[in-house]
Order: C-alpha cells, then structure tokens, then sequence
C-alpha cells in the first residue's frame, strides 16, 4: 500500500473516481478536487500548469517517510490557500546509525497463457531498494540516504494487420480486395480497371516502395492480423531521497533534503518505427535554516526548488528519414505519417514528440514569537513560477491519408476503390504538417502574513482544553505559505 492512500481514510474526505498519486483528486469536507496544498518538508511541490502533485510524492519510499501531516480544517495563516494541507516530513539521520534493505520480485513462473496468446507473455517486476542514515559528526551533523528502484518489462500479445508481399508488389488479384481502377484513366468521369487487378510496377510511387520497406513481413497466413508480436514495454523508476542536517549552534539548524525521480520509458508500436521514448525526471530541493532566538522566538527560513522535465521523443529523431525516403521539402527529420483505410486497413507513423517543463522557486521566512496567552507569526513568500510546453506530436513531416477515391470508378456507386492501391500510387486523398511551437508561461506571487492564535486554558489542571483555534507544532510542523493561483 503507497502511503497517498492513508489521506482517503480521514474522516471528511471523499476520493473520488480517480485517487492516484497523493489523493489529488479528493474532496476534502466537501470541496472541490485539485484544491488541496501538498507540501514536502515544508515547501511547495505542486505543479504550477495544472495544480497537481507530481510522482515525486505520490511515490515516494515509505521508508523515506517520517510523518505525514495533514490539515483538513482551520489551518495557520503561514499555508496560504487550499481547502486541505498535506505535508510529507522525510527523515533525518540521527546520532544512531539505521539501514534497511528489500527487494520484490515478480516474474512469469506462475503465470497462466493469454488465450489468444501462442505463449506465455514474459513479464517482469523488480522492485529492490534501501536506506542508510547516521552521524557524520556526532551531536552536529547527520544525514539520511533512501534509494528505490523499480524496473518492469511489460508484454502484450499484439496482432496486427501488416501488407502482404503481394499486396506490395500491386497485386491485388485476391478476391477479397474491389476492384481497383487507373487512376490516370478517367475520361468522362469514367475510370477503366487494371488488368487482373494489378497495379504496373511502374506506376509505383518511389516514396511509397521505400515506406513498404518499415513494415514487417507477415508471420501469421491472410490479409487481416497476420502480424503477431509481443510487443515489449519496458519501464524503470527510480527515486532518491537525501537529507543532511547541521546543527550551527545549540539554538539554529541548517538543514538540505535532495528528491529526485527519474522514470524513463519506452512506449512501444508496430512497426517499430513509432516508438517513443518519455525520459521523465522530477526533483525538489530544498535549504531551510531554523534559528530559535529565545525561549518564546523562533525563525524559520526557506528556499525550494521544485522542477519537471519531460522530453517526449521519438526514438529515430536523429535519422534523416526523409533523405531515405526521397521525400521533397520535409520539415523535420522524422518519418512520414500514413494512414490507409479500405479492405488492407494499415498505418505506419513516426514516434510522438513534445515538450514539458515547469517548476516553482519559493524563498519564504515565518517568525513565530509567543506572548502570554497569544502566539504570533508572521512572514512571507516569494514565487517564481514558469511552464513551458508544446502540444502532444508537435511536429511532423507530413501527414498523409490514402481513402481509395482515386482508384474507385466514380461512375458506378458501388465502386470503392483500395486506398492501398492511392498509396502504392503516391495519391493521398488529404495531407497536412504540423508544427507547434512552445510556448512558455511565467507568474510571480508575493505574499505576507500575520496571524495571532489566542489560546484560553481552563482553571482545572485535570481538563485542560483549547478553545481557540489550533495552531502549528513549534518543534515538528515546518511552515510554507501557499501560492495562490493567478
């Protein structure tokens, strides 16, 4: 169980349809989802495009966790807006040295064929990992290590409908196609059929035989998914943890945490020539310094970093497909996009690009001074916020759509034509190109406070209750206040 389910559990909180990572999509006493704050340490760790929280809290090590806070009502000043507040404390290291070591293992020996499947699909889920934490000087610095790793390779039994040699070759004498008409022939409206059904191999375009070339021969008999493959995913996710602590003087620590996550995938198709590759990495940083100045004052100072990178690209990207191909005034060097419907029903396409970064830099200071019956903070925090972004397959070489208009008869309503047979021609029936740009968005947010928690005790030393409204742990709770959304 990831730790991110514990928060559904509170009383008050609804999950939703949807309770992925860190329960973002919940609904805290009643309000609306993607509303609440999720802290780690203290300090931001939200998206700043969309307000989500990223992998690196909802799977973070639980063995990397010390505590999870959460405030689901009548939450201090210092966490600015949000209908909840969740706060991930990490671990520290200590005078005492700890470790832990685990791995999970999961694999094909006890798992059953797929029915459609001639075998059994491997499988593997390898999921190891450990932490280490001590003194690096005693009583004055410490630290604190988790690293966990999960490496996953995922088959799926996969048919396809590849062309076949003679289809290919033009030749389309199987009954099973319509009858495919020269293109080159209309008169009068009027189109005259090929010979036997064969195309001439003159008549093929170049670009075209050098497409033919990327798909994959059959392996199975027919026209319709006569390609079987078990298409392999593979997957690694890895996160580090690490945390060192200074103790300056008896009355101020510094302290530095380091999260990162990478989770570099590869994203398989048939033909191969689509895969993509999505190289995601996450990571928070985070300096804070606190400093009690006297018996009733404390100072709390903060810098985080929060970052995501997504690099979507296609994994031939540097291969000059188009200068293979023979294909004139490309805008990229990808592979072109075919899409052909009609009886021989394929498509082959270049893998995905797109772009995605974001991240958030908080500086932040909350002073907390106690009088008497009243506890004062006050303090403030600086935003810089940036996303940039392009939109999912912002680029391409050109998008090509083979319908069979130019090789049906348009004389007689029943002719369909064979949109295998435009595309051996190089007749495409609709093209486009894409080309996005990325875009990029910045936000600053400045923000200050002041809050008084008046606390009244009871004369009964037996009953001693709070009346006023609750306030933040001096010791455990670090502090952030919230940025709100522009």
């Amino acid at each position: 169980m990831q730790w991110y389910n514990f928060p559904n559990l509170l009383p008050g909180v609804a999950p939703g349809s949807i309770t992925n990572f860190g329960g973002n999509t919940a609904s805290v006493n009643g309000s609306a989802p993607y509303t609440s704050s999720w802290l780690v340490n203290g300090s931001n760790a939200m998206y700043t495009a969309d307000n989500n929280n990223p992998d690196i809290i909802g799977d973070l090590p639980m063995d990397s966790i010390a505590e999870v806070k959460a405030d689901t009502n009548k939450y201090g000043a210092e966490y600015g807006n949000g209908s909840s507040v969740f706060n991930i404390i990490t671990k520290t290291g200590t005078n005492q040295w700890h470790g832990s070591l685990f791995e999970f293992d999961q694999n094909t020996a006890m798992n059953a064929r797929i029915f459609f499947a001639p075998t059994t699909s491997p499988y593997v889920w390898n999921e190891f990992g450990g932490t280490v934490g001590g003194p690096i000087k005693r009583n004055e610095a410490f630290f604190f290590f988790s690293y966990q790793d999960q490496r996953q390779v995922v088959d799926s039994p996969t048919y396809v409908t590849v062309p076949t040699a003679s289809a290919e070759a033009g030749d389309f004498s199987n009954p099973i196609y319509p009858t495919v008409y020269d293109p080159a022939s209309l008169a009068n409206g009027v189109r005259t059929p090929l010979p036997g059904n064969k195309i001439p191999p003159s008549d093929i375009s170049p670009l075209a035989a050098a497409v033919q070339q990327y798909w994959p021969q059959p392996n199975l008999p027919g026209v319709y998914n006569n390609y079987y493959e078990d298409v392999k995913a593979p997957h690694d996710n890895a996160w580090y943890s690490g945390s060192v602590q200074y103790n300056v003087s008896t009355t101020n620590r510094l302290s530095v945490s380091v999260m990162v996550t990478q989770s570099p995938e590869l994203l398989p198709t048939i033909p191969p020539i689509g895969n993509t590759t999505d190289d995601y990495r996450e990571q928070q940083h985070i300096i804070s310094d606190s400093w009690t100045i006297g018996p009733t004052i404390v100072n709390e100072a903060r810098i985080g970093m929060v970052r995501v990178h997504e690099p979507v690209l296609p994994v031939d990207a540097s291969t000059n497909f188009p200068s293979q191909l023979g294909e004139l005034n490309p805008l990229s060097n990808l592979f072109p996009s075919m899409t052909i419907s009609g009886t021989l029903s394929v498509s082959i396409s270049p893998g995905t690009s797109c772009t995605m970064a974001m991240g958030a830099l908080s500086p932040s200071d909350v002073l907390t001074i106690i009088r008497g019956k009243h506890f004062l903070k006050m303090g403030g925090e600086y935003d810089r916020m940036y996303n940039n972004f392009s939109a999912w397959g912002d680029t391409s070489t050109g998008n090509f759509s083979f319908s069979g208009i130019f090789s049906r008869n348009p004389a007689d309503p029943t002719s369909t034509g064979l949109g295998y047979a435009d595309f051996l021609y190089g007749l495409p029936q609709t093209w486009s190109v894409t080309e996005s740009p990325v875009l990029g968005q910045r936000a600053r947010d400045g923000h200050v406070f002041f809050e008084d928690d008046y606390k009244e005790w009871r004369s009964d030393p037996l009953s001693q209750v709070r009346t006023a409204a609750p306030t933040v742990s001096l010791l455990r709770k670090p502090s952030r206040l919230t940025a709100s959304t522009t």
